[in-house]
């Protein structure tokens, strides 16, 4: 894949990640960085943190695959 495909990817992955935490959080994500999972995962990692305050760091898989479904968050301390 060309680096513009890869940055089209990145760029939706990051707009599902911030609209879940907006629809079902009530919370602010602010995007630090996104890139693709281990190799053999259909997902990109979005990480970022939330703008209210919250010092903890989430990262956020969303299936590329399925729609740019949201698929999984880790709470990392």
């Amino acid at each position: 894949m060309e680096q513009k495909q890869h940055d089209q990817m990145f760029h939706k992955a990051e707009g599902a990640a911030v609209t879940y935490f907006k629809e079902k959080r009530h919370k602010d994500l602010v995007v630090e960085k996104a890139d693709f999972a281990d190799r053999g995962f259909d997902y990109i990692e979005v990480t970022g943190k939330v703008k209210e305050g919250e010092s903890k760091q989430y990262v956020v898989n969303v299936s590329y695959n399925d729609n740019y479904r949201v698929t999984s968050i880790v709470d990392m301390d």
